[in-house]
Parts: structure tokens; sequence; C-alpha cells
């Protein structure tokens, strides 16, 4: 449920075709990795959160792969 809440939240952010390339989307879910090794080095509480959005960037990016199939 987490992450589709943060699913709507980055698509009214960004939009829903964001149309990232491959290198970008990598580039997005590595710096939302990152910030889940920063959470807890530094003992974050809410790092659980930082989880919750690298799961959800990991979905949009398969969302977006697969609309760009579609329109193939």
């Amino acid at each position: 449920k987490r992450v589709l809440i943060e699913r709507r939240r980055q698509d009214e952010k960004w939009g829903v075709n964001q149309g990232n390339s491959q290198h970008r989307w990598l580039t997005i879910l590595v710096e939302e990795v990152g910030e889940v090794a920063k959470g807890l080095l530094e003992r974050d509480p809410n790092f659980e959160q930082e989880i919750v959005e690298v799961v959800a960037v990991a979905v949009a990016w398969l969302e977006q792969l697969h609309r760009d199939r579609e329109d193939r």
C-alpha cells in the first residue's frame, strides 16, 4: 500500500510518462538506494520510507518499460 501511495505521489510530481532513458532510471534508483544507506548510517528512524521510495522508483521504471513496448 505504501508503495502505491508513493507511486501516485511520484506521478503527481513528475508526470506519468517521464520518458527517462535506462541510464537515467538507473541513476535515480541508485540515488534512492544511497538515501537508504545514509538513513541506516545516521540511524534515521524513518529510513524505511527510503526503502519504499526505492521500490516505487523500480516500479515506475518497469511501468515505463511496459509502456515503451506497447508503443512499438
